[in-house]
């Protein structure tokens, strides 16, 4: 059952602890484009499709406008998802078309999925990294799109983690991408990621952000950026260092009177990527590498960094673009950074910002709060000195040495003298050992409660994560966090 239609069911979806969505949904709006868009479009489209064929994807449309969002390649928590919730909803009120940009260029981990691990023997719940590959290239600063696909070997090692993992959706998609021909991992994980939000979302085309290469709106961007670097720069950092800016912890680009760095990736296949410049030197500026060497386009790929890539989306690939919080406080940097350098020679499209924090819920997994430890603890230790008290003495013995400890009790105060009232003390802490000994049941349940409880608390702050894999999460939370967007 998808969990669009589980919406439709009469069992009530629980919602999210927070969901934000920035405008209010109902006050999105398409951006108007023009017939030379329209123009470029269709060639992005095809780029698109030509793929969405070879790999068996969803496919776009050329007569509908585009709302687009896009994440780094992974099995991702319900914040990023709700991107895409959101996506598809702006799609069937605004009668466009979704689009999920995977972000090829980005060099990260993507075979490590954040699962709970339960130990059902115990009650308790710790968070367990599941490992699908070694990224060994991640370590070496090789992005997804640069690093060739995993062996059909791999993949089907990675779908019975998965399956073990009890994701079966996930284990599905890789089994399947064992069997195609894609060209890097990034393609593996345009399957994967349609695959595994097709339950929540439809089948919603994907692309690349290395298919803005060669695209003439992209290489229109990147010549303006050549030719006119020092200002483009000056620019980027005057953005940089604004509030958003600041808040997004963006870094400034380097400029020196010979060369300025851009906000660019060289890209190749199977190589780190490589930080671009623009030599200046000359009359006739060069993107160059770091060292001053010339970069060989049919060699490398030009691929933006973060703030040009949500500018050339915007600029021309769709009508709006969904960010989640932290690309919904870098693009409004971008946008001062566009609307200095280039003004109105590079309208941008509309924004919306879309998150949630979805906490684990599972009925079969003993929580506890901390004051319920405290009392825990608290019992635990009084129980043992007032065992008496509490516990059934049935037998002649028990039943002596609690009249013994009363009898000292009441008389304690009686007699002054510190050596008698010593050895009434000493007296005392013998009984309440020895009614221990004879009750351990009792002090035993006391203690198996505190652990309990400790294992509870425990568990709570475990289950109070927002960054499991969606996956791991019951189709019921998931249908509660599209219902919140949607309303």
């Amino acid at each position: 059952m998808s969990h669009t239609r589980m919406l439709e069911s009469d069992v009530a979806a629980p919602p999210p602890d927070r969901v934000v969505v920035e405008p209010q949904l109902a006050r999105w709006r398409l951006m108007r484009r023009s017939e030379t868009c329209d123009a470029d479009r269709a060639e992005l489209i095809r780029r698109i499709n030509r793929r969405a064929d070879r790999l068996g994807l969803a496919k776009l449309r050329c007569d509908r406008p585009i709302v687009a969002t896009g994440h780094q390649a992974g099995l991702w928590h319900p914040g990023i998802l709700a991107k895409d919730l959101a996506m598809v909803t702006a799609c069937e009120r605004l009668d466009a078309q979704p689009l999920h940009l995977l972000v090829d260029q980005d060099a990260h981990a993507s075979g490590a999925v954040l699962l709970p691990a339960i130990d059902r023997e115990h009650g308790g719940v710790t968070a367990t990294t599941l490992k699908l590959w070694e990224d060994h290239e991640a370590a070496r600063d090789v992005p997804t799109g640069a690093i060739p696909p995993r062996s059909a070997e791999v993949c089907q090692q990675a779908a019975a983690k998965l399956e073990t993992a009890g994701l079966p959706t996930a284990a599905d998609a890789w089994r399947e991408v064992a069997s195609l021909d894609c060209a890097s991992l990034a393609e593996q994980w345009l399957v994967v990621t349609m695959r595994v939000l097709e339950p929540a979302c439809g089948a919603v085309p994907m692309m690349l952000a290395s298919d803005l290469e060669g695209w003439r709106p992209y290489e229109q961007l990147l010549e303006s950026l050549r030719l006119d670097a020092p200002q483009a720069v000056r620019c980027y950092n005057q953005a940089v260092l604004s509030d958003a800016g600041r808040q997004a912890g963006l870094t400034l680009l380097a400029a020196t009177r010979e060369m300025v760095e851009l906000p660019l990736w060289a890209v190749r296949q199977g190589e780190p990527r490589q930080r671009v410049w623009a030599d200046i030197a000359d009359s006739e500026p060069l993107f160059v590498f770091e060292d001053g060497a010339p970069i060989d386009r049919a060699a490398w790929r030009l691929l933006p960094r973060a703030l040009m890539l949500t500018a050339a989306m915007r600029g021309a690939a769709c009508e709006l673009f969904i960010h989640g919080l932290g690309g919904g406080v870098y693009d409004q940097a971008m946008q001062q950074w566009i609307a200095t350098w280039l003004g109105g020679r590079w309208p941008l499209a509309p924004l919306a910002m879309v998150t949630a924090d979805v906490r684990l819920r599972r009925d079969d997994i003993p929580t506890a709060t901390p004051a319920e430890l405290t009392r825990a603890i608290w019992y635990a230790h009084h129980l043992r000195h007032n065992v008496d008290r509490y516990a059934p003495l049935d037998d002649p013995t028990s039943q002596a040495l609690a009249q013994e400890k009363s009898q000292l009790l009441a008389h304690m105060d009686d007699d002054r003298d510190r050596r008698r009232r010593r050895t009434a003390f000493d007296r005392l802490h013998e009984i309440n050992q020895a009614l221990v000994a004879r009750c351990r049941p009792q002090v035993d349940a006391a203690d198996d409660a505190v652990r309990q409880a400790q294992r509870g608390v425990a568990n709570a702050a475990t289950l109070r994560r927002r960054d499991w894999s969606f996956l791991a999460y019951p189709p019921l939370q998931i249908a509660g966090l599209h219902l919140a967007i949607q309303t």
